[in-house]
């Protein structure tokens, strides 16, 4: 039983076509959702975790520090009364490693964050495609281990053109690719390894539907390096 179902596609019109088989069932585009990475080797581990080491409740100790001196440090631009949500994904924003990973309900939002600095740095290393049935999700895993964080509709533009979602674990665990493999349910993720082949012509493709703005980037906050652990 493939858990996890893993394909290498070589052609961006094959990598297209399977796409829109893969999302032809979800009408209202809600089900799925999507993550771009750049090597294909990397897992699905948060920016901050890959800093951070120790127990869950340190990592969370942390990780609310961090989030309390984000919401000093940028009291100016923050609303008041931030649900927790929004206030995470503002800080995942501007530029603060989180205890969350972005995940799109737009496919080609997703391959744009594969590529973009895969075509910029002239890599050779494959890039991955993640898929996350959101539905199967919710409704197979305990909300007490695994949580879709959502933010509200009133955000930055910036961050509405994403049409995301962020994802948290809420157990002492990293790497979200492990998690769904011990659990053994198949259909609840799937990934797709995207050949250095694909790269120019499905940047070009992918610009030419108004996606070639480039990464958001805000900058980073000087208290940037309060979230790596001391070795």
């Amino acid at each position: 039983m493939m858990v996890i179902e893993e394909r290498v596609l070589d052609d961006w019109r094959f990598l297209l076509r399977d796409l829109e088989d893969v999302t032809s069932g979800d009408l209202l585009g809600r089900d799925l959702v999507f993550r771009g990475q750049r090597v294909s080797d990397w897992g699905l581990v948060t920016s901050f975790d890959r800093r951070a080491s120790g127990s869950l409740k340190r990592r969370n100790e942390r990780f609310t520090l961090c989030m309390e001196q984000f919401k000093t440090d940028a009291a100016h631009i923050l609303p008041n009364a931030l649900p927790l949500g929004d206030l995470i994904s503002l800080a995942q924003h501007y530029g603060l490693p989180t205890r969350v990973l972005d995940w799109s309900y737009s496919p080609y939002i997703g391959l744009f964050f594969a590529e973009t600095e895969a075509v910029s740095t002239n890599q050779t290393k494959p890039a991955a495609l993640w898929i996350m049935n959101r539905k199967k999700v919710s409704e197979e895993i305990d909300e007490n281990e695994f949580v879709f964080v959502e933010y509200s509709d009133r955000k930055d533009d910036r961050i509405l053109s994403q049409k995301g979602l962020f994802s948290m674990l809420k157990i002492d665990q990293d790497d979200l690719e492990a998690f769904f493999r011990e659990k053994k349910i198949p259909g609840l993720l799937r990934k797709v390894t995207i050949t250095p082949n694909c790269f120019e012509p499905l940047s070009r493709h992918l610009r030419a539907m108004d996606l070639g703005s480039g990464p958001i980037d805000f900058g980073r906050f000087a208290w940037f390096a309060a979230t790596k652990t001391e070795r």
